[in-house]
This record gives structure tokens, sequence and C-alpha cells, in this order.
């Protein structure tokens, strides 16, 4: 059922139309399927409806109704009408999909209120605007990796370096890190720093994560070396579970420290990771237990990951490669 509303502004406002607003909210909750105004009615709609009266409108037509997905696009830049809609529909069968211009766009409607609109219906102008879809897909793709268990070998001294920790935009947990290697088929978590600590405040954003030459696991298969890591960027935050979420790089701090190797391998393969050689920084074992890395000696179990592919430029490719 469709009703039409004229405003009939140029006779005078129409008797029971001279609040448009209660009108059109009234005529959906009892079983219209649409409305067809006037587009100045419509814009008065859009500004002057309230959240209770924008609720009790498409409250009462979308999930009542045989419709499966709602498509909504707005005049503002803001998402707070998206942040409405995404706490009223949560549990509702009918599925909001922003329409946005660009991926960017896409992005901020996808991580509204954490939920994020179940879908974006993007309407580029910009060819370009394709591939960014495509590596935005990726990224959302990415959800668990298969973690490993590797032996440690040695542990030994190897002078002062380059040490770079990651600063994430983001809280993380303790049974969260990142993944780092020396070599990009096999890397080892490093835990946040959300562990005990007596001399200081415990940044729980942090990750000391090692000598600027090392490989970072980041969203959407992709490595980066640490050295080359820079604020705005994102990086992988990887759970004990093999769970991971994408975070977004807020600083990245390097700075010379006394560092240590520590070797490891298994029936997989080998490799090894440079660290501050320093008692607060820990690498993940089996179960998510924190591990000092000045107690890592020979038998030691560390969690990590074996992705079992080469790299050039940061992305995976089948080709014979030796690291050593």
């Amino acid at each position: 059922m469709i009703v039409p509303m004229d405003h009939a502004l140029m006779l005078g406002v129409a008797p029971g139309l001279d609040d448009i607003t209660a009108l059109a909210g009234l005529v959906a909750l009892h079983g219209a399927d649409a409305i067809v105004v006037h587009k100045g009615a419509f814009r008065r709609l859009a500004q002057r409806c309230d959240p209770s009266v924008l609720r009790t409108r498409t409250a009462g037509v979308l999930p009542t109704r045989r419709f499966d997905y709602g498509i909504v696009h707005f005049a503002d830049v803001t998402n707070i009408p998206l942040e409405f809609l995404i706490a009223w529909f949560q549990d509702s069968p009918v599925k909001i999909l922003k329409r946005s211009s660009t991926i960017a766009e896409g992005e901020i409607a996808a991580t509204t209120l954490e939920r994020g609109s179940d879908g974006i219906l993007l309407s580029p102008a910009d060819a370009s605007e394709l591939w960014r879809a495509k590596h935005f897909l990726a990224i959302e793709a990415a959800g668990r990796l298969t973690l490993v268990e590797w032996e440690v070998r040695r542990m030994v001294p190897c002078g002062v370096g380059d040490r770079a920790c990651v600063d994430a935009a983001a809280l993380l947990t303790t049974a969260e890190g990142v993944l780092v290697g020396s070599r990009c088929a096999a890397m080892v978590m490093l835990c946040s720093e959300t562990h005990h600590l007596s001399y200081m405040p415990l940044p729980s954003f942090r990750v000391y994560a090692g000598g600027v030459h090392s490989y970072l696991l980041r969203p959407a298969n992709q490595t980066s070396y640490l050295g080359d890591l820079r604020a705005g960027m994102s990086a992988l935050a990887v759970h004990a579970s093999g769970a991971t979420r994408r975070v977004t790089v807020g600083r990245v701090k390097i700075e010379r420290r006394p560092l240590c190797m520590i070797e490891f391998g298994s029936a997989d393969g080998d490799g090894n990771i440079f660290v501050q050689n320093d008692w607060h920084v820990r690498v993940m074992g089996p179960g998510g237990e924190a591990i000092h890395v000045t107690d890592c000696v020979k038998g030691t179990k560390l969690l990590g990951y074996h992705a079992g592919e080469a790299r050039h430029c940061g992305s995976p490719i089948s080709e014979q490669l030796i690291e050593q």
C-alpha cells in the first residue's frame, strides 16, 4: 500500500497535514509500504524527524513486511542516523546497507558502533575504488589463523641494535600480540604490554616488536618490515586462539637497545626473532602463557605462525626463496 500525501502549501496547509512528520509515522505504523510526498515535504521529514519518530516510522514498515534489506543514504556526512538504525535493528532480520561513494566512507559505516552496517552499497565515481574494494574485502575476510608451536633451539645475546615498538590506537588484551619474524614463513607471537610490570604503568596498546628488519604480519595476508611501519597503517592483532582483528598503528618508536636472538624450529621449518634483551619483553607460549624472553632456553615452546610462502614487497608469492 502506497499513500500519497500532498502538503497543499499553495492553498494553505490541508487539515490533518499540519504535522506531516507525526502523520507519516502514523501511516507507516498502520501498514503503509511507502509514502509519496513532494520533495519539500520529504526534506522536512528528513530534517525535523526526531529519533523516536524515525524509529516508529522505520520499525513500523521494515520488520513487519516482506523486506529483507533496507538501503539507507543520508544527506549529511555524519553517521549518527546510522547509529540509530544499527541499534534499533540489531535484533531484526532486516539487513541495513549503507550507500557509500568511496571505500573510505564504507569502512566507517562498517565499523560504526563496533557492529557496523550489515553491508555497504558501493556507488563509486572513480573506478579505482573497485581495487580498494577488493583490498577491503580481503581484510574483512581474515578472521582466524592456524597457529603452531615452535621449539626454542637457543637464545643468544647479539649486541645493540634498532628495536621497534608498535603502539596501536587500540587497547590490547593479555592474550593478544603481533606476529613477527626474521623470515617471512616463520613468525612468533610477541605479547602486548598487558602483563605485570613493577616499575611503570602498563601501556596496554604497546608491543615491543623487535628488530627493524623483522617482518610483521598485517591484514589481508600482507607483511611489512617493522622499520617501514608508519602511523595510520594497519596491523594485525592476534589472539592466542588464532582469532585476529585489525588495529590502526598510532605510533612506531625505534630506539637502540641490547638485543637477543631466539632461534626456533619444528618439523615445518625454522626461523629466528631479534627482540630487546630484557625481562619485561615477553613472547607468547601455548595456551596464552606469557614467557619472558630472558627465560627462553632450549626446549621452550612458543606460539607462532607458519606462513609457508615466500614474500615479494609484502605480498605472498610462489617462488624459491632462501633466507638464512
